[in-house]
């Protein structure tokens, strides 16, 4: 899976964290996830199933040639990472929804992972 960040995340350092974490997110890397995530995580799979380990994003599968972050925001508690994922000539948007413990922790506690097609590309 290619990978291709967004250059305007620089100016914000917890815009930047949102994009890190969701590389790491998308990448399964369980090492970094677990030092930036609560110890009480829930993560919501686009099909709806809630689980709540970072291991067992193993049942979680996502096919794409190539990942591009489009936009990483944050606001207080919130957070949300937008990308365009990639596969062969089929495009989808990729959005992951994120809530972090307290408005000042560095924790994840809630993770939303949507994805869809959209019928005319806007961006």
């Amino acid at each position: 899976m290619k990978i291709i960040t967004n250059s305007n995340c620089n100016n914000s350092p917890k815009n930047k964290f949102i994009e890190t974490y969701s590389i790491n997110l998308l990448t399964k890397n369980l090492t970094e996830l677990q030092l930036n995530s609560t110890s009480h995580i829930s993560i919501v799979l686009p099909d709806g199933k809630e689980i709540k380990n970072l291991a067992d994003l193993e049942q979680w599968s996502m096919e794409a040639e190539t990942v591009t972050s489009i936009t990483s925001v944050s606001h207080g508690k919130q957070a949300f990472f937008l990308a365009l994922l990639t596969n062969e000539n089929q495009e989808n948007y990729f959005t992951i929804y994120y809530e972090f413990e307290t408005f000042k922790a560095k924790k994840i506690e809630k993770i939303i992972l949507f994805e869809g097609h959209m019928l005319n590309r806007i961006l």
